[in-house]
């Protein structure tokens, strides 16, 4: 299966369970360098008191694209930094 079959199922899994919006965004910006601020903006609490979360699900297929994003353009540093911010510490 290839990455691009993977990213397709994910971004099909945020669609089937009421977040087509997202999934249509992340799309569109797949292959642009503003992708990485809507995956924080997704991904990072932003302190917007009136948001509930994303189901678990749905937020472990945004964690999943987001990491094939990084480690098909060779970033693993920067999801490395994500999963692990005090590595180096």
């Amino acid at each position: 299966m290839s990455t691009n079959d993977v990213r397709a199922q994910y971004l099909e899994l945020i669609r089937q369970r009421g977040f087509g919006h997202i999934a249509d965004r992340l799309e569109l910006f797949w292959f642009l360098p503003e992708i990485m601020g809507i995956f924080y903006g997704l991904l990072l609490d932003q302190d917007r008191g009136n948001r509930h979360g994303f189901p678990a699900e749905v937020y472990r297929a945004i964690m999943k694209l987001y990491t094939i994003y990084c480690f098909d353009r060779g970033e693993v540093d920067r999801w490395i930094n994500t999963y692990f911010p005090n590595k180096n510490s």
